[in-house]
């Protein structure tokens, strides 16, 4: 940063205040303009086109990871279940945001709908929780709902948010409560004696079709935001080897972070800390990283707040979700946050069919054999 002289730090410091006070004076960029009777008619067929897309979607999954065959059990009851066939169940379980025991009574009528095989009670929902193919299965999901984009998506911003587990708790609240510099490192709340506790929750969106592709899911307090981010990045980087952009809060702000993506070949557009300097300390992709902020803060800021679309999927994350995780065990609450995520990918797509007009958004069906 040699070349920007002595008050380089000083003007983006001057600027990262302005901008956490509020007080910058940012030219806004105009908004895309909604089309709303499309809009209307994807809110319209909705739940329809959701069971659709979880039956399409699942049978694609079996296909493409096709099962054992199921063994007949020793001394008479119940035959297990499959396992595409419990995967649709939770899938539309966390759609319509059922306990256990209700949800036994929707298998009955949306059997047909999900394309299930028989019919199953509400203790074996309860144990799929506890299956770890359940989970391997989820992140194939996440690569199924990211392949219509593949290619597309180039701009993916990362945050983190909480799932409450118990009524009450509002992770925006408790969030807000914290000290800037508690927040700024990444520290989660709760954890203390009278605390409930969180199901944390990190993830990166695509800017252009607003999907899910990294998305990992933790209970230990003690584990921050950073702590997570290099698995989430990675796994953004091998569904979408396009990917050259990433935008982040002050969460993100470290040089290790930026370095790591300079080598996966993506530049940040990451807000540091009010007290940053310039100083590359071993990791010359940081001074260039925040070039932009120096030279032109107008136009490095224009990128930087496109970051408000992760900001506003977590939003109808929790709008779509406003009742609490229920599962008691940490790994079940875990799969049961996944599931979410999930869910809001197929949501998405079922938009993007109308919004789009593009048949590639639930082109999923698995290839007829001859």
């Amino acid at each position: 940063m040699a070349e920007f002289g002595g008050g380089a730090t000083k003007r983006v410091r001057e600027v990262v205040d302005q901008v956490r006070e509020r007080a910058f004076p940012y030219v806004r960029q105009p908004r895309t303009r909604v089309p709303w009777p499309l809009y209307d008619r994807a809110q319209t067929r909705e739940v329809p086109d959701m069971l659709e897309l979880i039956r399409i979607l699942v049978d694609r999954y079996a296909w493409e990871h096709p099962e054992a065959p199921l063994p007949r059990p020793s001394r008479g009851g119940q035959p297990p279940v499959s396992l595409p066939d419990r995967l649709k169940v939770l899938l539309a379980q966390s759609y319509l945001g059922l306990p256990n025991r209700p949800t036994e009574g929707e298998v009955t009528v949306l059997r047909g709908s999900l394309g299930l095989s028989r019919y199953f009670g509400y203790k074996t929902v309860e144990r799929s929780y506890g299956d770890p193919r359940i989970v391997a299965a989820l992140y194939a999901l996440f690569e199924l709902t990211n392949r219509p984009v593949k290619g597309l998506e180039t701009t993916f911003a990362a945050d983190g948010t909480g799932f409450p587990t118990a009524i009450g708790q509002h992770y925006r609240g408790v969030r807000g409560r914290q000290r800037e510099q508690e927040r700024e490192q990444g520290l989660l709340p709760g954890g203390g004696r009278d605390d409930h506790d969180w199901v944390y929750n990190e993830a990166t969106v695509g800017l252009r079709y607003g999907l899910f592709a990294g998305w990992v899911s933790w209970t230990d307090h003690s584990v921050g935001e950073l702590g997570k981010f290099e698995g989430v990045a990675r796994q953004t980087k091998a569904l979408h080897d396009e990917w050259n952009r990433f935008l982040g809060d002050g969460g993100f702000s470290a040089r290790w972070v930026v370095g790591m993506l300079d080598r996966m070949g993506v530049q940040a557009w990451i807000l540091p800390r009010r007290n940053v300097r310039l100083t590359s300390l071993g990791e010359p992709a940081w001074p260039r990283s925040l070039q932009g902020l120096a030279r032109d803060p107008q136009e490095w800021l224009s990128i930087h707040f496109q970051r408000v679309r992760i900001e506003t999927t977590w939003w109808s994350v929790a709008s779509r979700n406003s009742g609490r995780i229920r599962k008691r065990l940490s790994s079940r609450r875990e799969t049961e946050a996944m599931l979410r995520g999930v869910v809001r990918n197929l949501r998405r797509l079922c938009y993007l069919r109308w919004l789009e007009q593009d048949p590639k958004f639930t082109a999923f069906a698995p290839p007829v054999e001859d």
